[in-house]
């Protein structure tokens, strides 16, 4: 224990050297919300960390609740300090206000760390949640109007009625998220994956779903008038009454979909799209439609 002890005072006072504001109570590793605000001031750019003391740090993150995947995608500890920075604003905001109705218009929250967050009815408008886990968070009711989420983590997250209009949700994991009635009218959804998600009575209109994951996605009375479905994946997707004139559908796998009731009719180009093994009882079908 005083061998590791001595460690610390040495990493300690290095860091003071270096001009990186921090205590004792941080270099113990206590997991405090001071801890929270010495990582929170502190300034690493340029500063050259040997093995022992960056170990020693991304430790105390990760203690902190930054993620693992966080450390090892950051490529630099300003990143996850960033993530830390942006985690502490969101969670002293979201404390005052229980979460609901929370105003973080055009914050910039990117890499924070929100897993399990309540943001119902929160106003996220413009902010930055670029590479945050938001993983089982409540977000429904939330403004999210031209949000920036590329690559966040959004699994099994709820956003029931949510208002993404205009979102940027580009490489976002939606796995299992339930999206049910949520205005995403001309979101960038591409290589967005939406895998087992919730998009019934979802408004699509306008969305960019280029190599998009829909497998086995329910997306019942969607409207996806004039979306871009190229190269997307839905096998196996509900689209029970969907709507989809004037949609993309080039490369479009809808392989063991169920299209039954489905709005086809007057497809911009769905060529090498596969319908194998689809239901489409009752859909409307342009005439040169053809079941490959």
């Amino acid at each position: 224990m005083g061998n590791r002890s001595g460690e610390l005072d040495a990493m300690v006072k290095r860091l003071r050297e270096a001009g990186v504001p921090i205590d004792e109570e941080l270099a113990r590793a206590k997991v405090t919300r001071r801890a929270y605000a010495v990582l929170d001031d502190a300034s690493l750019a340029g500063l050259a960390l040997d093995e022992m003391t960056e170990t020693w740090l991304r430790t105390t993150l990760h203690n902190l609740g930054v993620p693992a995947a966080t450390l090892d995608a950051a490529g630099s500890l300003d990143t996850v300090l960033a993530g830390v920075r942006a985690t502490c604003k969101a969670k002293s905001i979201l404390e005052a206000t229980n979460g609901f109705g929370a105003n973080l218009s055009g914050a910039n929250l990117a890499h924070a760390n929100l897993e399990l967050a309540s943001l119902q009815n929160a106003n996220l408008s413009k902010a930055d949640l670029s590479g945050a886990n938001l993983s089982l968070a409540n977000l429904s009711l939330a403004n999210l109007i031209q949000a920036n989420l590329s690559g966040a983590d959004l699994s099994v997250a709820d956003l029931r009625v949510a208002e993404l209009k205009g979102a940027d949700l580009s490489v976002a994991n939606l796995s299992h998220a339930d999206l049910s009635k949520a205005n995403l009218r001309g979101a960038d959804l591409s290589m967005v994956d939406l895998s087992e998600a919730n998009l019934s009575w979802a408004e699509l209109h306008g969305a960019d779903l280029t190599d998009a994951c829909l497998r086995g996605a329910n997306l019942t009375r969607a409207n996806l008038t004039g979306a871009n479905l190229s190269q997307a994946d839905l096998s196996g997707a509900k689209l029970v009454a969907a709507d989809l004139p004037m949609s993309k559908l080039a490369g479009t796998n809808f392989g063991g979909a169920n299209l039954s009731l489905a709005n086809l009719l007057v497809i911009e180009s769905w060529e090498g799209a596969n319908f194998e093994g689809a239901t489409v009882e009752g859909a409307q079908l342009p005439p040169e439609f053809r079941k490959t």
